[in-house]
């Protein structure tokens, strides 16, 4: 499959985080999708067939980990891999709590560009 076939969808309320993400995803040549809040992150994973979300874990309606449950319990999303994105201090706690929720992994913050492509093509491959 080519990259432009993967579809991945960034999720984040920092405005500059969420853009340099998807211009980079776009610059490998990905197809991207941007949310800054949880409901339309899920309003996009029920319309669209994405394969990867970077989810931030701080969003202004709903924390990442409840995104991450829901996109999990639904059978026709179930199957999308999920990085979580975190700023916080209690990474090892983020992390646990990531995992249990069915993410993938996460990435803490402040993170390289080069991470973040790193695991794309390690987890679309």
């Amino acid at each position: 499959m080519d990259r432009k076939d993967k579809k991945i969808l960034v999720v984040d309320d920092e405005i500059n985080i969420l853009k340099a993400l998807v211009y980079a995803l776009k610059k490998q040549g990905y197809t991207t999708f941007e949310a800054m809040n949880g409901k339309t992150a899920l309003d996009i994973v029920r319309k669209e067939s994405i394969d990867l979300i970077f989810l931030d874990v701080m969003l202004p309606d709903m924390d990442g980990f409840e995104v991450c449950r829901k996109v999990k319990s639904e059978s026709k999303t179930k199957q999308i891999h999920i990085i979580i994105l975190t700023a916080t201090r209690s990474q090892e706690t983020d992390s646990i709590i990531g995992l249990e929720c069915g993410a993938d992994g996460y990435i803490l913050k402040p993170f390289s560009i080069a991470d973040i492509v790193s695991r794309v093509e390690e987890i679309l491959a």
